[in-house]
């Protein structure tokens, strides 16, 4: 299991490692899983910089608001993630 660590810079950049796959995204929200639990990143104009799931890496940008985990169980995701559906395409 990759390491999770998350590095976030004046609130308008953010380093995400550990992460496991992309389970929702939008401008105003990104729902990851991560080595450590469902993240959930909310604002407004997020966008993602950099996504690589070979090495557990997010980079994104925007106006962070909030940050937080959900407890586990609470998150009803599907069988495949998001990034799993757009490579199977």
């Amino acid at each position: 299991m990759s390491p999770h660590r998350l590095i976030l810079d004046n609130r308008a950049h953010m380093e995400i490692t550990g992460v496991l796959d992309l389970l929702m995204f939008d401008e105003t929200e990104i729902v990851l899983e991560t080595s450590a639990g469902v993240l959930n990143i909310r604002g407004d104009q997020l966008h993602m910089n950099t996504m690589t799931l070979e090495k557990g890496l997010l980079v994104l940008a925007g106006d962070i608001a909030e940050i937080f985990y959900e407890e586990p169980g609470t998150m009803k995701k599907s069988k495949t993630g998001l990034m799993s559906k757009w490579i199977k395409g």
